[in-house]
């Protein structure tokens, strides 16, 4: 009878969601200039993965252009794993870099414009 009521319980707990996993991947890109390391706001930022396939849907791998805030952020959110490459944009000031995404974490990568 206790191994019922303990399998009832297990089964009620994975059913109702208890142990749900965030399963997003998640990204915030910072912009600064390269020469004082001040925000970037405003300007454009844009992803690319050379491997992957885009879905078309909006958070596909190829996201762009987006525009930072006045902290120079901006925050991405994709369903997938997957290393990105990343652009950054400001008149004619220009910064690359890459970023690997991992299941349920905010991955941070600050890009310098030059």
């Amino acid at each position: 009878m206790r191994i019922s009521a303990v399998l009832l319980m297990g089964a009620m707990l994975v059913l109702s969601g208890g142990c749900k996993k965030d399963r997003t991947y998640k990204a915030k890109v910072i912009v600064k200039y390269a020469s004082d390391q001040t925000p970037a706001a405003f300007a454009y930022v844009e992803t690319g993965c050379p491997v992957c396939v885009d879905d078309g849907t909006a958070n596909g791998p190829v996201q762009g252009p987006l525009t930072t805030d006045a902290n120079g952020e901006v925050l991405l959110e994709f369903r997938a794993k997957m290393v990105l490459d990343v652009t950054a944009l400001k008149g004619n000031l220009f910064g690359a870099g890459f970023l690997q995404l991992e299941e349920g974490e905010t991955i941070v990568e600050e890009i310098l414009i030059q």
